[in-house]
């Protein structure tokens, strides 16, 4: 059972395997959720891959392997008071197993979870080749999610859907027909009202921080959003290039 616990992060992943077809599949999450739920958060160069056995499976007569990814480049963006150093990540060789495969010589965003001296990524961590993720979202891992992890993200996965409390953000990529990958994941954190930190909204990764200006930002063209939902909206700051911040549907 304990060689388990660690592939599966927590509240995250929903691991089907109860037949050899099956594989590992994930709860939809927003980024920020992945990286609030981690331990560690971390921009690295992947220099090798080598698989080894895992020290937990030594007693059975096959011991199974686990990959071991050696680092470069590292540079911590969440949890360095933990792991002050970082030189290898540790996954399970195949998705079945909810592990991951990264690309030797290619820069990742990650997140993991520590399992004793030792940082573990699975399928359902946050793990994206940083060339790949807009300015907004590198703009959120580096600087905005960490500074909303108080606040709570409610998926809407059929309507009707909404929120029920203050710190809460209501997530809807899924219905409209995108994937987890949407618009308000590659674009929006959900972060406490400076004003009212108890009350959470969507900020946009690029939109001025308390003491910035839009001058910081002006260089950036925005995405453009999709039509806004059929929705009630309560007065905020919903930031800019959108309409609505919290939808009640």
């Amino acid at each position: 059972m304990d060689t388990l616990l660690w592939t599966v992060p927590f509240l995250l992943a929903i691991c089907l395997l109860d037949s050899p077809a099956d594989a590992c599949s994930c709860a939809p999450a927003h980024p920020q959720q992945a990286f609030c739920t981690s331990d560690l958060a971390f921009r690295a160069r992947v220099l090798s891959r080598n698989l080894e056995d895992n020290p937990k499976t030594q007693l059975y007569a096959t011991p199974l392997k686990i990959a071991r990814y050696d680092l470069e480049d590292v540079k911590i963006i969440k949890g360095a008071d933990k792991v002050p150093i970082l030189k290898h990540v540790y996954s399970p060789p195949s998705d079945f197993m909810c592990g991951v495969e990264l690309m030797e010589d290619t820069e990742y965003l990650l997140t993991g979870r520590l399992n004793g001296d030792k940082v573990h990524i699975g399928l359902c961590d946050l793990v994206r080749p940083w060339a790949e993720l807009i300015a907004p979202q590198q703009q959120n891992l580096l600087k905005y999610y960490q500074l909303g992890c108080s606040c709570r993200i409610m998926t809407c996965f059929s309507l009707p859907c909404s929120v029920f409390a203050d710190d809460e953000c209501l997530w809807t990529d899924l219905v409209r027909n995108e994937h987890k990958d949407g618009y308000q994941a590659r674009n929006f954190a959900c972060l406490p009202q400076p004003h009212l930190p108890t009350l959470c909204s969507w900020h946009h990764g690029l939109a001025p921080a308390p003491g910035e200006t839009e001058d910081d930002y002006d260089e950036y063209d925005y995405e453009e959003r999709p039509e806004p939902l059929r929705a009630r909206a309560r007065p905020d700051f919903y930031p800019p290039g959108t309409k609505y911040n919290r939808l009640v549907i």
